[in-house]
C-alpha cells in the first residue's frame, strides 16, 4: 500500500515501511531497484526529471535505455497494429549486478479515440 511520503506492506504478519518503495526494497532485500521508473520503463520511455540516452537500430524502433546507472534493453520486436513493441525488457545495473527481466510480454493498445 502506498501514499506520498510512505510506503507499507505486510510480510509474514510484520507491516514493513519505508518513505519510497526504492527504500523499502533496499531495507528488506540490500540493493537499490529504481521501482519508480520501472512504469516508464516498460512502456519505454526514460523517467522524469533525469537525464537518459536513447538507442534505436536501423528501423528507429527503440533498441535500448540508460539512465542513472541503469541499462534497460529491449528485445523480441513484436508486431501490435502496425507498432512494433518488444517481448522482453531487460533491466541491469552492472556495476552492483542486478539484473530484471520481463519475459515473454503481450501488450494491449487501447483504441484510437473516434473523431469528434
Amino acid at each position: 500500500e502506498g501514499r506520498p511520503g510512505r510506503v507499507t506492506m505486510e510480510q509474514d504478519g510484520n507491516l514493513l515501511s519505508a518513505r519510497t518503495p526504492e527504500d523499502l526494497i533496499l531495507q528488506q532485500l540490500g540493493y537499490e531497484l529504481p521501482v519508480s521508473y520501472l512504469e516508464y520503463w516498460i512502456k519505454g520511455l526514460p523517467a522524469p526529471n533525469s537525464r537518459a540516452d536513447l538507442t534505436f537500430n536501423d528501423l528507429n524502433q527503440l533498441t535500448g535505455l540508460s539512465q542513472d546507472g541503469w541499462t534497460v534493453s529491449y528485445t523480441d520486436p513484436r508486431d501490435y497494429d502496425g507498432i512494433a513493441l518488444p517481448r522482453r525488457v531487460e533491466v541491469t545495473r552492472p556495476r552492483d549486478d542486478v539484473r530484471l527481466r520481463f519475459v515473454g510480454l503481450n501488450w494491449t493498445l487501447a483504441p484510437a479515440l473516434e473523431s469528434l
